[in-house]
């Protein structure tokens, strides 16, 4: 680093049109004023102690500081807009994760077959209905570790929807038509619900006390009163009804049938909105926060942002029968019977 330094130089005048020579002047007191001028001479000047040749650079040149800084701030901003903006481009993946990658559940081992996930509202506890050995399993969500298993002796559960609140499960015996509410306390079963054919998946509306099964062969979706056990509502729907899933803020139910996602008031059963298409999927959920709708399907796992309807996606390893989602800890649950296999799966 240099600076300028002033310094006194006596200047002979020349006889001839060649430039004046400058000389330095030792002593000054006998020179003539009127032949002094001022010059401005470089000269070293050591650097500040704790300072590297970058930071030597960058005091000597600050114009380049203001042009790395401003490549610096417009490219963040353009990453910024960019990271943005694919995250709502539809059917852009939000996470880089899948269940090939997500941490699998030590605790459901070979012939179990979980067929039916779901998740508390708290996102603490995991119920899985594992229709192979006849058990309700209740896991710990963070490291799926197991908490309780329940025998439920005559029952192949297929699906499952838990009131916490309550502490109910409900578990879907397709073999035998009916759903066996199930004390999470006691683990015995304190009721049971006559279904029509083939019952295939069941939703559970903890506030009003309504539960909800879908009746595959009869194209048919049935509500009940918990409390009296009676059959209180019939909804017909187009194609078989295979998965259901509730979002008890906007009282909707979501019924997957014939290759689409169709919605109804969860009161009246009357159609609400327009359906979606579910190609390639096989089992839909609502998020603990009610804020997405979630299809999963053979090595893909879709949601669309129930306030705006925007929708992305990510892949999935795996045939899943079941899906359970938590989005506000970014953790989604799925069952893959076929590989006796529960994963959990990040959704950020």
């Amino acid at each position: 680093m240099t600076q300028l330094q002033e310094r006194p130089v006596h200047v002979m005048p020349s006889d001839d049109d060649r430039p004046a020579q400058a000389i330095a002047s030792p002593a000054l007191a006998n020179i003539d004023a009127s032949h002094w001028r001022r010059e401005y001479v470089r000269t070293p000047v050591p650097p500040p102690r704790g300072t590297n040749r970058m930071t030597r650079t960058f005091r000597a040149h600050p114009q380049l500081v203001k042009t790395v800084l401003s490549t610096v701030t417009v490219t963040a901003a353009v990453g910024l807009l960019v990271g943005a903006a694919l995250t709502f481009l539809p059917g852009h993946p939000w996470a880089a994760a899948d269940s090939s990658n997500g941490t699998s559940a030590s605790a459901v081992v070979a012939g179990d077959r979980p067929a039916g996930v779901a998740i508390s509202a708290d996102a603490r506890q995991v119920y899985v209905a594992a229709s192979g050995s006849s058990k309700l399993l209740v896991l710990k969500a963070d490291d799926l570790s197991l908490i309780q298993s329940v025998p439920v002796p005559g029952l192949h559960p297929s699906a499952i929807a838990v009131d916490a609140a309550h502490h109910t499960a409900f578990l879907v015996d397709s073999h035998s038509r009916r759903v066996a509410a199930v004390d999470l306390t006691s683990g015995t079963v304190a009721a049971e619900f006559k279904t029509g054919d083939a019952p295939a998946a069941v939703a559970v509306d903890p506030v009003r006390q309504r539960l909800y099964v879908a009746n595959s062969a009869d194209k048919t979706v049935w509500a009940y009163d918990i409390s009296t056990g009676r059959r209180v509502g019939t909804l017909k729907t187009s194609g078989k009804p295979t998965s259901l899933a509730l979002n008890t803020t906007t009282k909707r139910l979501y019924v997957l049938a014939g290759g689409k996602i169709s919605s109804f008031h969860s009161s009246s059963l009357k159609a609400a909105g327009k359906a979606r298409s579910a190609a390639g999927g096989s089992t839909i959920t609502v998020d603990s926060g009610n804020r997405y709708l979630y299809l999963a399907g053979p090595g893909t796992l879709k949601r669309w942002e129930l306030s705006s309807g925007q929708s992305s996606s990510m892949a999935i390893t795996g045939n899943p029968a079941a899906i359970s989602a938590s989005t506000p800890a970014a953790t989604a649950f799925v069952a893959v019977p076929d590989e006796d296999r529960l994963t959990r799966v990040a959704i950020r």
